[in-house]
């Protein structure tokens, strides 16, 4: 959850980039005040997944209408798509006028358009409102609705613009449409909500889609640009997408450039393009390309943060230069750099957090009303280990706006990790009192509960979580996880397969559906199916990017498992070819995996080379392949204590307590004076419940070797007799 809380607060601090106020720009807001708008993503009220692509059509040709208003201001589409889908957040979330006014709060907005659309037979009909996030109301005379044939998006969209633009009495003026065909508008809308996803075959039919509409419209030039930004992504990893050719990358050269003579909007074109170069190994190329898009579009902030992701170690200095037209004594560019610069140093293992939050305090001196300051100071004091501090920057937060829930949520997200346990259930439990239909809350709630070991709490929140939304695949996933945890694999299959079921239903699901086959692997790998567990693993990694490094490490170990020791290898090479961070004690376990991988190729019956082989997949969770291993080299010498100890180890692992003490006495008779050995049958009789067992184990462990810590502190936990 704190990569979840990390990205949710960069995301909303970088949406203020598109106000660019400064003090007097708010003054004069002040006497004449405009309207501040959030477009959010429509809601399909059918659910039909082959339809949910009209979700993002409706609110992005909304906001190109709108966006040239000189009395309306509108937060940054894109932004707000980061907010809602990066987070696990659902449309659904805030689809009424009970949640919207938070988070239109929390982004700087006035008004917030809802919008849903419902398909019937060939009749679309589609709704819009406008809630005051001041008072929570719907305004009334505000509503709109329009109603045609589903294959003339083209026109509903027009008719429902003019409508809006009308009712809101602003200048006449309709967004000029990107393409007058509807079969190529349609293709390329369904291209751009498949491409998000990540999956080799849904980027595959993204790409098909596109090239559909550029033959029917030859002159269709944001077609282009997405093209070349997907083929362009195709070609950057070629693990993931196996159908990607040498081709690929010129390809995606000359669909952008094609998209630049026909007068595209030159930011997507030159992300597109530093792309494709960066993928060719042109770094410099694609830096430059970028350092021009950036010069042409200064207070873009996309642009930015392409340029951001191929100098990812821009200090505060280069910012400033970077926004050298803005003003630098702006509260939101200094909580825009602030926020940056928290970002990065959250990725560091000794982070410097000054920069950050001196941007971060001189922004809170002009905004000090704003909430999500103090919670971004209160994020670099949990870096920083200060959890005082954290949670007094908290609690200055949550005093700014005292009945907002989301708030108290996010307020709890910050803290989840933190010694505080007792207050971020407090937070959260005031979360759910003030808006008992968020949900969100409620399934925290319960991780909270289930991390402290109180598991008819968990169940308690899950379940009141499972009411509000019952159909909610996120849920499904976190209580699938949850069984899995506690080794009910018959309860945990029936909520993961559930959560698979409905992922290809659910259309606000946020939930990747390759974490969701990697979770299933891991049950029929721990019930030893590893056939089955390579392929699930296997079709993890095809679904979704994210996933091929874990996918590929847990392949690993599957394969190693299986005897198939060269394929193992080559597939933890490519984990690590991947590039994810990993701390320093990862990248040695990660070493020694490496080389017994290369020894065991040639020595595959070396009971010492599978014992380590086993260790490691114990260290890394994959018992089952770990088991396989210790079982091999048992039988290879059964009268070795230190393998046995090991596979008395994963006994424990796997709260096999009655079997670890029968290995753990093997292991004594055969080295009486096994210290480790003793402690540990010690631990796995206390958890059977046999205390005086546990008891005389220990003592007669610390009369031969009285200055052993670790038993003589579990000897003092037991009671007295």
């Amino acid at each position: 959850m704190q990569a979840f809380w990390r990205s949710f607060l960069c995301a909303l601090i970088l949406s203020f980039t598109a106000f660019n106020f400064s003090i007097e720009a708010q003054t004069q807001a002040a006497l004449q005040p405009a309207m501040r708008m959030v477009i959010l993503p429509f809601r399909n009220i059918t659910r039909e997944p082959a339809d949910e692509w009209l979700s993002e059509s409706f609110s992005e040709n909304l906001t190109m209408t709108l966006v040239k208003q000189d009395n309306l201001r509108l937060i940054e589409r894109q932004q707000i798509q980061s907010v809602l889908q990066e987070q696990s957040f659902t449309q659904s979330a805030f689809a009424d006028p009970e949640t919207a006014p938070e988070l239109g709060r929390l982004l700087g907005a006035n008004k917030i358009l809802l919008g849903n659309f419902q398909k019937i037979g060939n009749t679309l009909i589609v709704n819009t409102r406008i809630v005051d996030v001041a008072t929570g109301q719907i305004e009334s005379g505000l509503a709109t609705q329009v109603r045609g044939q589903a294959d003339q998006v083209l026109a509903l969209q027009s008719q429902l613009s003019q409508s809006l633009v009308r009712s809101l009495r602003l200048n006449q003026g309709v967004a000029q449409s990107l393409t007058q065909s509807n079969p190529a508008y349609i293709a390329y809308r369904k291209a751009l909500n498949l491409g998000r996803t990540g999956s080799n075959q849904s980027l595959n039919t993204a790409i098909s889609l596109l090239k559909n509409a550029i033959q029917v419209d030859p002159s269709f030039a944001e077609a282009y640009t997405s093209l070349a930004e997907f083929v362009a992504l195709r070609a950057q990893d070629p693990w993931v997408y196996p159908e990607a050719s040498a081709s690929d990358l010129q390809a995606a050269v000359d669909y952008a450039n094609r998209a630049l003579e026909l007068k595209a909007e030159p930011g997507q074109v030159y992300r597109a393009l530093a792309g494709a170069y960066y993928s060719q190994g042109q770094e410099a190329k694609a830096q430059a390309t970028i350092s021009e898009a950036l010069q042409l579009l200064p207070g873009d902030t996309d642009t930015l943060l392409a340029y951001l992701r191929y100098h990812p170690q821009t200090g505060v200095a280069e910012l400033k230069r970077l926004l050298a037209d803005a003003n630098q004594e702006d509260p939101w560019i200094q909580f825009a750099m602030g926020g940056h610069l928290l970002r990065l140093a959250s990725q560091e293992i000794d982070p410097n957090l000054t920069e950050a939050q001196a941007l971060l305090s001189q922004a809170r001196q002009q905004l000090p009303l704003h909430p999500l300051i103090p919670l971004a100071l209160a994020k670099i004091e949990v870096l920083k280990q200060n959890y005082s501090a954290a949670i007094t920057e908290a609690e200055a937060a949550l005093a700014l706006e005292p009945n907002n829930f989301l708030l108290y949520y996010l307020a709890a997200q910050t803290l989840l990790y933190g010694p505080e346990q007792g207050r971020v259930q407090r937070w959260l439990e005031q979360s759910i009192a003030l808006n008992p239909k968020f949900g969100y809350s409620d399934m925290t709630l319960g991780y909270l509960h289930w991390r402290n070991h109180r598991h008819p709490q968990a169940l308690h929140y899950f379940k009141q979580a499972e009411s509000i939304f019952p159909n909610n695949t996120a849920l499904a996933f976190v209580r699938g996880k949850y069984y899995f945890a506690q080794r009910d694999f018959k309860q945990a299959k029936i909520y993961l397969q559930e959560a698979l079921s409905r992922w290809g239903t659910d259309s606000d699901v946020r939930i990747s559906k390759g974490a969701i086959l990697i979770k299933l692997a891991d049950i029929a790998a721990d019930q030893g199916l590893f056939e089955q567990a390579t392929s699930l693993y296997s079709q993890a990694m095809t679904e979704d990017r994210e996933m091929t490094a874990l996918g590929y490490r847990r392949l690993s170990h599957t394969q190693s498992a299986l005897g198939q020791f060269e394929t193992a290898l080559k597939s933890f090479q490519i984990a690590l070819n991947l590039g994810t961070y990993r701390k320093p004690e990862q990248i040695k376990a990660d070493q020694q995996m490496r080389y017994i991988l290369e020894q065991i190729q040639t020595q595959p019956q070396d009971p010492l080379l599978l014992t380590e082989l086993g260790r490691l997949s114990m260290e890394a969770e994959a018992y089952a392949q770990a088991e396989r291993h210790f079982k091999l080299a048992l039988s290879y010498a059964p009268q070795h204590a230190s393998i046995r100890y090991n596979y008395g180890l994963l006994l424990v692992h796997r709260e096999q307590w009655s079997e670890a003490v029968s290995e753990f006495q093997q292991v004594l008779k055969q080295e009486p004076e096994h210290q480790k050995a003793s402690y540990s049958m010690g631990l796995a009789y206390q958890r059977l419940g046999q205390t005086e067992q546990a008891r005389a184990t220990w003592q007669a462990l610390l009369q031969r070797y009285p200055d052993y810590q670790q038993a003589r502190q579990a000897l003092s936990s037991l009671t007295t007799p």
